[in-house]
């Protein structure tokens, strides 16, 4: 049910994005180069908004910074890499 509707927000997301897209496009056609820091501040409103900011480790902890995420992406890369080598 989880990847069912994870796979429905995806898509969602997707749609939006493309939307968003050629709508900025169309602004573009019409109003040309003469307002572009409105193109570049959408740009960075969508950037923002696909950042990652927070994460929960597997003791349910909340991590925020980019060196706590990193450093529990590394961790939980290596789970998966100490689990493959117990499988051989």
């Amino acid at each position: 049910m989880e990847l069912v509707v994870r796979e429905e927000l995806k898509e969602l997301l997707a749609a939006e994005e493309s939307f968003l897209r050629q709508k900025l496009r169309v602004l573009w056609i019409q109003e040309g180069d003469h307002n572009s820091r409105f193109f570049h501040s959408m740009f960075a409103v969508k950037q923002n908004r696909q950042a990652v900011r927070d994460i929960n480790n597997d003791q349910g902890q909340r991590l925020e910074g980019i060196d706590q995420i990193a450093e529990e992406a590394v961790n939980f890369s290596r789970g998966f890499l100490v689990f493959g080598m117990n499988l051989l």
